[in-house]
């Protein structure tokens, strides 16, 4: 899957002192997001089937550090954030089983945790120093993740083509999919963590094995 994520460090300065940090130095975009998931099928009723499962990302963004001052230095810096997650799902796919209309919604939610860091200009973990104790520019931030989408399910447009996947590759279906994710990364509420929430509409292929 990929999707356009901007976390939302700024968002908790927002009710105190207005600071902007992300903006100041990465500007007032994100990036792209790429990540894969697996599904385990648990259980399939007579209205779709219960899956449990797990996913990983990948997003990094960067921009030019700030001198003591506040001003741009010629200094890259990057931030990278990778997020997990453990899913519990349900795929709705009566329509498709029983009727052939090639449609299967799906929502997803579970446990997160992204990993972060953030790295100078040498390629190192930053750091910084206040009243004599440094510390480093990394670290987790947990929180949940809920999801809805959609699946197009492409066997029905070359079915012929679909058996043969399914017989020399064993995949037995295959799909195009749009999803919306809603990330709430920020210690489930902490104000002394990193926030980095957001909401992304993901586009992707997926594939029953």
């Amino acid at each position: 899957r990929a999707g356009s994520y901007l976390p939302g460090i700024d968002r908790e300065f927002k009710d105190t002192n207005k600071a902007t940090p992300y903006k100041d130095i990465f500007g007032s975009s994100g990036g792209w997001q790429y990540g894969l998931a697996a599904d385990f099928r648990a259980l399939h009723g007579v209205l779709g089937e219960l899956s449990f499962g797990g996913s990983a990302a990948y997003w990094s963004k960067n921009g030019k550090s700030l001198s003591q001052s506040g001003d741009k230095t010629s200094d890259t810096t990057t931030l990278t954030i990778i997020p997990l997650t453990l899913d519990v799902g349900w795929r709705f796919d009566l329509l498709a089983q029983r009727w052939n209309i090639p449609l299967i919604p799906y929502v997803k939610t579970g446990l997160a945790y992204a990993v972060w860091s953030v790295e100078n200009g040498v390629g190192k973990t930053a750091t910084s120093t206040k009243g004599g104790q440094s510390t480093e520019g990394a670290g987790g931030t947990g929180g949940f993740h809920a999801t809805a989408g959609l699946r197009l399910l492409l066997d029905v447009f070359e079915p012929q083509a679909a058996r043969s996947f399914d017989i020399e590759m064993g995949v037995n279906h295959s799909y195009l999919f749009a999803e919306y994710r809603l990330w709430s990364l920020n210690d489930f509420g902490s104000k002394t963590s990193i926030d980095l929430s957001d909401e992304v509409l993901y586009f992707g292929v997926a594939f029953d094995l």
